[in-house]
């Protein structure tokens, strides 16, 4: 490698600082909410919204109904969201596991029988050592 060439960066260095901001962000957030008078007023506001929304939002559809809190009506939203990505990432993987199953097995039909034997060999017997006998 020369000296004017380009090392190339690790794998996986991205996903971590993503990880590591996302964290860092979930945490402030945490803390704002939590540990602050203005996060506390921030959740009496935030509650009292839901409170005033949630029939119109269960009316509209965007909920299931009025009687969800809001972590439930979120916790739904996102499953309504991941979900079909879920499932089709399952379905795809469940095709190629059956694509390389199918290819596996007409390779099996393809190979003749001579080549697929070997001799077998006998297992090696264990010897035991002499020196160590009066220990």
């Amino acid at each position: 490698m020369t000296p004017t060439q380009k090392i190339p960066p690790q794998q996986g260095t991205g996903n971590f600082l993503t990880g590591l901001v996302f964290g860092a962000l979930a945490g402030a957030a945490g803390y704002f909410f939590l540990k602050t008078e203005d996060g506390k007023s921030t959740r009496k506001k935030l509650s009292d919204e839901w409170e005033r929304a949630k029939e119109d939002l269960a009316k509209s559809g965007v909920i299931q109904d009025a009687t969800q809190s809001l972590p439930e009506a979120i916790q739904h939203t996102i499953q309504k969201i991941i979900e079909p990505k879920k499932m089709a990432h399952i379905k795809k993987v469940t095709e190629k596991e059956e694509a390389q199953e199918a290819e596996f097995v007409e390779d099996e039909v393809k190979t003749p029988l001579t080549t697929k034997t070997k001799k077998k060999v006998a297992p090696k017997k264990k010897t035991s050592s002499t020196k160590f006998k009066g220990v």
